[in-house]
């Protein structure tokens, strides 16, 4: 079975498949016991949000873990993803500044992702 990084790696590279923008891996285990990381990718409109959505849960469906909740609207410009031991939020620009989930979880330590994974 593959680890949780592991995992979360197969969802970006989903992600980034189809363009998805800004990728941020936020390590949260020291810090909150509901889930231990938080991914976080930008998406530029509701039709980009929902391939990324799409594209995510064909690939973890694939590898056995299908979503334990998909939250918001795709017009909302911001859906979460609940796989427990991590959560992705695609959210478009606008949402994703307001929000600031970085700056919100500004003391989780953030993830140096490889730079391959990002690369389409």
């Amino acid at each position: 079975m593959k680890s949780t990084l592991d995992l979360i790696y197969t969802a970006i590279s989903a992600a980034v498949e189809k363009k998805g923008e800004n990728i941020v891996l936020l390590d949260l285990q020291e810090l909150f016991t509901i889930t231990d990381y938080f991914l976080i990718i930008t998406s530029q409109t509701s039709h980009h949000t929902s391939a990324i959505v799409e594209s995510i849960d064909e690939v973890m469906s694939k590898e056995g873990l299908p979503p334990i909740r998909i939250e918001g609207e795709y017009e909302g410009g911001w859906v979460i993803l609940d796989y427990k031991s991590f959560v992705i939020h695609i959210m478009e620009p606008d949402v994703r500044e307001f929000y600031n989930l970085e700056r919100l979880w500004a003391r989780a330590k953030k993830v140096n992702l490889p730079d391959e994974l990002l690369v389409s």
